[in-house]
Parts: C-alpha cells; structure tokens; sequence
C-alpha cells in the first residue's frame, strides 16, 4: 500500500542519523574526556605540591621544638621530585627549605649562631638536598615500587649523611688540621644525627607515597567511568 511504504520511509529516514552529527558527537565526547582527564591530573599535581609544603611546615615545627633531623622535609623532597611535575619539583623543596630556615632563624632571634648560610659547609646542606630531589626523579620516577622507595629513602640518608658532613669538614672551624683523623672524627660525630635522618626516611618517604597513591585510588573510579562513557560514544 501506498500510504505504508510512504509512512515505513519517513521513520527509516527520521531514524537514521547524519554521519556528520556522529562525529561531531564523538568529537565533544572527546574534548569533554580531555578536560576531564585533565583537571584530574591537575588535582594529583595540587595533592603533591602540597604533601610537599606539609613536609617542609613539618621540618619547621620539629626543629622549633628542639627535635632536629627527624622530620619529613627529606622524605618531602624524594617525594616531590618524583611525583611534582616540571620545574616545580626542583624548585619547591629549594624554596621550602630556605623559607624555613629563614623563619628558624627568626624564631631564634636573629641569633648570629642560626644565620641561614652564613658559613660555607651551609652550602652542602642544599647540594644534598637537591639530590634528594634528584634520587626521587631518576631513581623512583613514576614507579610505585615499594621495594625501590624503601630503597630511595635508605640512599638519601646516606648521601646526606656524606655529604653534610664533607662539607663540615672542609669548612667547620672545629677541623682546623684537615688531616684523616679530623676526618674520622668528624663523621664519627655525626653518626648520632645520621640515625634520626634514616628513620624520618624510612618512616616519612612511604608515608608521602602512601597518602599520594590514596589520592589516586579515589579518582580511578572517574576515570574507569570516563574510559567506558567515551568507548561507548565511539562505538555508538
């Protein structure tokens, strides 16, 4: 009949959709994934900068109560070289650590004695502190490896605990002969400080790792949604 095949044409023809309007379709489905994606990898960027600042207001707070190397500024800088992206990571921990040396000097009085930098050996100090930074980009990079953090956090420690101390031996009015017995006895006294600096890394550098990775579980929810929402509009 006639006026059947006329009415079956007209909803096969309203029922079939442009190849135009699928595309564009699939197209907002992806910009609105990329945006999507992206403040999701903006908020892991925000939670590290500031799990970074917490381990430098940290470092602030236990060396005004007199508790000194045992704090997760270290921790922070292996952390944040790892996980902060660009050229933040290097410079964030560098900021941190002179704003809170400034700020201990401060709450000292301005005691001649706490004068961020004011002796060379100082200077090594922020050698070492850039290592740590460099240990979490090279050695942890975007790895979740336990067994490789654990390890980081063993090899900051000793780096520092070498370093450091190098540098008061050159430098610290307390060496004047600068022989091997200066030596020996320079590191031999630094050991009861070298202790508190392994156990804050050991117990410090998981600990920022372990918050970051609590952070991404919550979000790989959204994102498994996301990846399903935009197969299916490609597959529609």
């Amino acid at each position: 009949m006639p006026g059947v095949r006329s009415l079956s044409r007209k909803r096969g023809i309203s029922g079939i959709r442009s190849p135009t309007f699928a595309i564009e379709t699939k197209m907002k489905a992806i910009q609105a994934t990329e945006i999507r994606m992206s403040g999701i990898r903006a908020s892991r960027q925000t939670a590290a900068v500031i799990l970074t600042v917490a381990a430098g207001v940290l470092r602030l707070v236990t060396n005004v109560f007199g508790i000194f190397n045992c704090n997760p500024m270290y921790a922070g800088c292996t952390f944040g070289g790892s996980r902060i992206r660009g050229w933040m990571r290097y410079v964030l921990p560098v900021v941190l650590w002179l704003g809170t040396d400034y700020a201990l000097w401060a709450s000292r009085g301005f005691n001649s004695e706490y004068q961020p930098f004011s002796q060379a050996w100082q200077w090594f100090n922020l050698l070492s502190l850039g290592i740590y930074v460099a240990i979490g980009r090279w050695f942890i990079g975007e790895s979740r490896s336990w067994n490789r953090i654990g390890a980081a956090s063993v090899i900051g420690a000793v780096q520092f605990f070498l370093i450091s101390n190098f540098g008061s031996f050159l430098w610290s009015p307390d060496y004047v002969a600068r022989d091997s017995e200066a030596f020996i006895r320079c590191y031999a006294r630094a050991l009861e400080f070298a202790w508190p600096t392994l156990i804050a890394n050991l117990v410090f550098t998981p600990a920022w790792f372990a918050i970051h990775e609590a952070v991404i579980a919550m979000e790989t929810t959204d994102e498994a949604v996301l990846d399903e929402a935009i197969t299916e509009k490609i597959h529609a």
